[in-house]
């Protein structure tokens, strides 16, 4: 057993030279409690993008893998503006569509966290000295990565290791294209006592559940892609995923929501264009790192959840009659049930200057979007041979407006 620990901390003390001499590029796969480091694992976080002085406001969560402290790949879902946290919902994307990138959020200090483009896609440059040490310990980093993950139950994936480059959402075009193999599920599972809460409000650094991988059948996923379009395809599924084939991945640590980013970019081609590219990034969710002690699972201390996918349930079917809360966790729940009910806003409560509805408009649904005003003009045009010319004359004033909607 001693030699066990002693191979462990040597292990560890590695992997604190392997960070410090390869510094991590990426903020958004930085632990604020342990940024000396290397992490694996995964953080989810809310965005909030504004693209152009008359909107829309986009909302999305963002499914994000970190690997050696280094950005492996991120997806972003649309949510509604009314929308949380996809809980208890399946979340589906393809490896071979979801790619790596740059993070659009590329500042890690509070005292410039707005940047500019060419700030945050700056490359970092490396030593010879650096690019040896990075050749001698390439096969070091297996080593390292299952360390890392041997605070939980051991996954293997080899798919998931896979990498890729660039990252971009999934067009209508190619929604059909996706094979069956590569399309992976996951699940975010909360625990009993959370399950009540409305708002994901929470004490930072507290296990709120966990990340399951749910293996669907190819018939479940044939269904999912006829159904999908555009719009449905990124969005969440609400899936059933049996419990007795769920992957249990990691569990799911609440973060410290005021480590945001902000990343801007404010430029002008002409006076008349003036245009705006605002980034938000909140941080709720993060898979522990192995230096959390409530996770271990090795040898003859056993920490506090070591089995802690034993109290979630895959489909959050919980009895919530024995609830059983603490005053603090209460307390917690009828101030965020509060927030949620008389603050947030709602699609019936009217759209921002900035705003509009993102159920539906989208970047990637331009076609579906101009189709719909097709058919409005054509409906009314088609009236205007019928009508009296004072009718029609009136009609026609109002085609700017039709030409106006959600615009």
């Amino acid at each position: 057993m001693p030699l066990k620990l002693y191979i462990s901390f040597a292990l560890y003390l590695i992997a604190l030279v392997h960070c410090l001499i390869l510094p991590a590029t990426s903020p958004i796969c930085e632990l604020p409690y342990a940024k000396s480091f290397p992490y694996w694992g995964y953080r989810i976080q809310r965005e909030y993008s504004l693209r152009s002085i008359r909107g829309p406001l986009f909302h999305y969560s963002v499914f994000i893998r970190c690997r050696q402290s280094s950005l492996d790949y991120e997806h972003l879902v649309r949510l509604g503006r009314e929308e949380d946290i996809p809980w208890n919902t399946t979340l589906c994307f393809s490896n071979r569509l979801t790619k790596k990138s740059k993070s659009t959020v590329n500042n890690k200090s509070k005292e410039s966290r707005n940047t500019t483009d060419s700030a945050a896609n700056e490359k970092p440059t490396f030593s010879p000295l650096n690019r040896v040490y990075k050749k001698l310990f390439k096969r070091f980093d297996y080593v390292l990565t299952k360390m890392a993950r041997s605070r939980f139950l051991q996954y293997a994936s080899h798919r998931q290791d896979d990498k890729v480059d660039g990252i971009r959402h999934l067009p209508s075009k190619e929604v059909l294209s996706v094979s069956l193999e590569d399309l992976k599920c996951y699940k975010l599972v909360r625990r009993k006592k959370y399950v009540t809460r409305q708002l994901s409000l929470y004490t930072p650094y507290r296990f709120i559940g966990g990340l399951f991988e749910c293996p669907l059948s190819k018939e479940t996923k044939k269904d999912m892609l006829k159904s999908a379009s555009a719009l449905d395809f990124i969005s969440p599924y609400q899936i059933p995923c049996d419990s007795n084939t769920a992957v249990p991945i990691a569990p799911l640590i609440s973060d410290d929501i005021s480590q945001q980013l902000v990343n801007h970019n404010i430029f002008s081609s002409r006076i008349t264009d003036f245009r705006i590219n605002i980034i938000q990034r909140i941080p709720y969710l993060f898979t522990p790192s192995f230096l959390d002690p409530r996770f271990y699972s090795s040898g003859v201390f056993k920490g506090r959840y070591s089995n802690w996918f034993d109290e979630l349930d895959i489909n959050e079917d919980y009895d919530l009659s024995s609830l059983d809360e603490s005053v603090m966790s209460k307390s917690n729940t009828l101030f965020a049930n509060y927030i949620a009910k008389h603050f947030r806003f709602k699609n019936t409560n009217p759209l921002l200057v900035w705003e509009r509805n993102t159920s539906n408009t989208h970047d990637d649904d331009n076609e579906q979007y101009l189709n719909r005003k097709s058919d409005l003009l054509n409906q009314v045009l088609s009236q205007l041979v019928e009508w009296p010319w004072d009718v029609a004359k009136q009609h026609l004033t109002n085609i700017h407006q039709i030409l106006d909607v959600d615009s």
